[in-house]
């Protein structure tokens, strides 16, 4: 009785960890890539590459650099759409430490740190 009991337990929190179900936002790949600058040996350059790693089209809507602390160059090239596979870039100001990129969709958003 006490088996069975422990087994109806089981199934049930099994269950119902399941049904909190899977992340529904964006399906995305998200890298920071960093290099010299160009112009000068003390600046860099910082840009936030999102692939699209879904099976739909993504409309980026936005995309916030460390909570709104850091601005981002080109911000205008938004919404930007990508298809499967597809990957675009964003620009972040220089002088900005990124740690922390949330992009917005019309999937929903991510948060993605490093």
């Amino acid at each position: 009785m006490k088996r069975l009991i422990f087994i109806t337990l089981t199934l049930l929190t099994l269950a119902i960890l399941s049904a909190c179900g899977s992340p529904t936002g964006p399906s995305l790949d998200v890298e920071q890539v960093t290099k010299p600058h160009p112009l000068s040996n003390y600046a860099r350059i910082t840009r936030v590459h999102i692939t699209n790693t879904g099976e739909d089209t993504v409309t980026v809507k936005e995309v916030i650099a460390n909570r709104g602390n850091c601005d981002l160059t080109f911000q205008d090239e938004l919404p930007m759409e990508l298809d499967f596979g597809e990957k675009d870039s964003v620009l972040v100001d220089t002088g900005c430490n990124l740690v922390e990129v949330e992009v917005i969709t019309d999937q929903g958003s991510a948060i993605y740190t490093w």
